[in-house]
């Protein structure tokens, strides 16, 4: 229990020039950890270190902060973890990163709607906007050391078209995005049906790092993996995943992306390999490959200009790209090719690759939002 507070205390502290609440680091009771002046604005109780005592989150709103004075609505509110010990609670988080503010709800106030814990995870949730609503729902999870982002549902409407919706559902640990988008009248306006559409797809976070690691070293990052549920051709001749699946990371390095797929694969024929594709439909050529042959499969690494897929370096809002990334396989010379994919609907919709500024998940105090 001490190793792991020490780790997680690391997140306390001041916040874009607002002091932090002074919250003890124990307390006996919930109301201990609330200093004064300050008040809950959400509360929950579970366990989220699986030692099967109660543990309390805490959104904590500072004094400084008026519903009568504007000026006072760009206070940060903080996030305030406590674990249990059973006679106690000690502070384990203190931060202002996962929360919105008041000044960032839009005509609806104060974007923050509730703090809870489920299974084991926290969740935050915001809602907001004016003409267009949005809102997000944030899962984290103590995990390999540390709290970290593992999800995120993004929704979003018109208020002045209310025949279209749309959201896209985030699993970080596994790379999973689930979009949904609602078209049509709804039934309490026309007769006509509305029509829902559903697109499945991995997202690739590709992390900046100094040097690009050696062929066969550890990749920093997420590791998206694919197999039988992500055959998007060739079907048949699919035997299994010693006939062909795959580990994905990505990484960006200087001006260039680099992947490396690790790639299990029985019997290995010219043209097998992968293929980074455009939003076009067509394969990027890479500036150059690397492939090493292993028992059972082969590491293969290719590398692409940032330029050639529309990245401008100083652009900070091209992160996110429309590309996928296909691993093909045939193992006679005459064989339709088994093809995997990071979008399920194959080439006609693509997935998408997240350049963000470092490996891995987001850390809870790393966590940004659209406009900030």
């Amino acid at each position: 229990m001490k190793k792991f507070l020490a780790l997680v205390c690391l997140l306390g502290g001041p916040v874009l020039g607002q002091a932090a609440p002074p919250v003890p680091p124990a307390a006996t009771s919930i109301s201990g950890l609330v200093p004064q002046g300050w008040q809950v604005l959400g509360q929950a109780t579970g366990d989220l270190n699986r030692d099967q005592i109660p543990d309390v989150a805490l959104v904590l709103k500072s004094p400084q902060e008026r519903d009568d004075v504007p000026e006072s609505w760009d206070s940060p509110r903080f996030l305030v973890l406590a674990l249990g010990t059973g006679r106690a609670f000690t502070l384990a988080v203190m931060t202002s990163e996962p929360l919105l503010r008041r000044s960032e709800g839009g005509i609806f106030g104060a974007p923050f709607e509730e703090v809870a814990i489920v299974r084991g995870a926290l969740i935050l949730k915001h809602y907001g906007g004016s003409r267009n609503r949005w809102s997000y729902t944030d899962r984290y999870r103590y995990q390999a050391g540390g709290w970290f982002q593992i999800g995120r549902t993004e929704s979003e409407m018109d208020t002045f078209d209310l025949d279209f919706a749309h959201e896209r559902d985030l699993n970080l640990n596994t790379g999973l995005v689930i979009e949904t988008q609602t078209k049509g009248k709804a039934p309490d306006r026309s007769t006509a049906e509305q029509q829902t559409y559903q697109h499945i797809y991995y997202e690739l976070r590709a992390g900046q790092v100094a040097q690009i690691p050696a062929l066969g070293a550890p990749w920093p990052g997420t590791v998206i993996q694919l197999n039988r549920n992500q055959v998007v051709s060739g079907q048949r001749n699919w035997q299994g995943t010693t006939d062909l699946a795959t580990q994905l990371v990505a990484l960006v390095s200087g001006d260039d992306l680099y992947l490396r797929a690790t790639v299990q694969d029985e019997r290995v024929l010219p043209g097998d390999g992968p293929q980074l594709i455009n939003a076009q439909g067509r394969p990027v050529p890479p500036t150059s490959t690397t492939t090493e042959t292993r028992p059972g499969g082969y590491i293969c690494v290719t590398r692409y200009p940032l330029k050639a897929l529309g990245v401008r370096r100083e652009d900070d809002t091209t992160n996110r790209l429309r590309v996928s990334v296909e691993i093909r396989d045939r193992d006679t010379p005459k064989e339709t090719p088994t093809t995997l994919s990071t979008s399920r609907g194959g080439r006609k919709y693509p997935a998408r690759l997240q350049l963000v500024a470092k490996p891995g998940l987001p850390r809870l105090d790393e966590v940004s939002f659209p406009g900030r």
